[in-house]
C-alpha cells in the first residue's frame, strides 16, 4: 500500500484527472439542477418521459455528488500528508466510490424504460404498469447489484485510491458491463427502428389525410429526435468502456484508470445535450409560430 501510495502522489496525470473529475462534479450538479426546474417541464415530452430523465437526472447527481466528495477526501489526504506514504484515506470512505458504481445500471434502465415508452407511444398503447416497472428495475437493480457485488469487500485500514474494480469485485461487475452494453446497444437498435417506423407511417398516414393520427406521429417523431443524441452518447460510452475492459483484462489499474475518467464526462455530457436540445427545441417552435402568425397580421391589415 505505501509503495502504490507514493507512486499515486507522484502522478501528475491522477492529481489533473482528480481536480478535473472534481470541476465536472460540480458543473454536472448544477447543470441538471437547473436544466429539471427550468426546462423538463416545459418541453413536449410526455409525462413517463420526463418522470425518466428526472431519473436520469436524479442517477447524474448522485453519481457526481458521491464522485466529487471521493475526490475531496484524497486531495485533502494529499495536501495534508506529511509523506508520500501518508496520502492514503480510511478505506470506508471508499463505499462513496461503491455508491457510483452501483449508480451505473440506472443509467441503463432509465434508457430501456424510455424506449420502451417510446414503443407504447408509437403503438399508441397505455400502460400504468410501464412506470411502476421501470421505478421498480431503477431502483432494486442498483440495490441488489450493489450489494451483490460489494459486499464481500473489506472495510478495514487504508487506501490510496478509492476503487470498485478490485480482484473481488471483477466477476460480478463484469457480468454486469455485458449486461449494461447489450441493453444500451439494443435499447439505441430499438430507437432507431422506432424513428424509421413512425417516419414511414407519417408519409402513408398524410398520404390518408388522417389528421389525428398524423398529428401524433409527428409528436413521437420529435420526442425521438430530441433524446437521440443522449441515446447515442449512452451507448458509445458503455461500448466504450467494454472494449477498454477487453483489452485491458490483464491491467487492472488500466480499466481502473479508465473507468474513472468516462463517467464523469457522461454526467455532464448527456445533460448538457438534452439542455440545448431542448432550448432549440423552443426556439425552432416559437419561429414556426412566428411564421403562421405573420401573413395573417399581413393580411389583416
Amino acid at each position: 500500500q505505501c509503495e502504490l501510495a507514493e507512486q499515486l502522489y507522484y502522478s501528475f496525470q491522477l492529481h489533473a484527472l482528480q481536480w478535473i473529475h472534481l470541476i465536472l462534479a460540480f458543473a454536472s450538479i448544477i447543470l441538471c439542477v437547473y436544466t429539471a426546474q427550468k426546462y423538463v417541464n416545459k418541453s413536449l415530452f410526455e409525462s413517463s418521459t420526463k418522470e425518466l430523465i428526472i431519473a436520469l437526472y436524479f442517477y447524474c447527481i448522485v453519481l457526481s455528488s458521491m464522485a466529487g466528495i471521493a475526490q475531496i477526501f484524497h486531495l485533502i489526504s494529499r495536501y495534508t500528508a506529511s509523506a508520500p506514504c501518508d496520502a492514503q484515506i480510511p478505506k470506508r470512505l471508499c463505499i462513496l466510490r461503491l455508491v457510483v458504481t452501483a449508480c451505473i445500471p440506472g443509467f441503463c434502465f432509465t434508457h430501456i424504460a424510455i424506449t420502451t415508452q417510446r414503443l407504447q407511444s408509437t403503438f399508441n398503447v397505455r400502460s400504468r404498469w410501464q412506470k411502476i416497472t421501470a421505478r421498480v428495475f431503477i431502483v432494486f437493480y442498483a440495490c441488489g447489484y450493489g450489494y451483490i457485488a460489494f459486499y464481500r469487500e473489506p472495510m478495514n485500514g487504508l487506501s490510496p485510491f478509492c476503487t470498485a474494480f478490485t480482484h473481488i469485485t471483477q466477476e460480478v461487475l463484469n457480468i454486469n458491463l455485458n449486461l449494461m452494453v447489450i441493453s444500451a446497444t439494443a435499447s439505441a437498435a430499438a430507437t432507431f427502428v422506432l424513428w424509421w417506423f413512425n417516419n414511414s407511417r407519417l408519409k402513408q398516414e398524410r398520404k390518408e389525410y388522417k389528421i389525428k393520427k398524423t398529428f401524433h406521429r409527428k409528436q413521437c417523431i420529435y420526442s425521438i429526435k430530441q433524446f437521440l443524441p443522449v441515446t447515442i452518447i449512452h451507448t458509445i460510452t458503455f461500448v466504450t468502456q467494454f472494449g477498454k475492459t477487453f483489452l485491458s483484462r490483464y491491467e487492472i489499474k488500466a480499466f481502473v484508470a479508465f473507468l474513472n475518467t468516462v463517467m464523469p464526462y457522461y454526467c455532464l455530457l448527456a445533460p448538457l445535450t438534452l439542455l440545448i436540445l431542448i432550448r432549440r427545441g423552443r426556439f425552432e417552435r416559437n419561429a414556426a409560430l412566428r411564421g403562421h402568425i405573420a401573413p395573417e397580421r399581413r393580411e389583416a391589415n
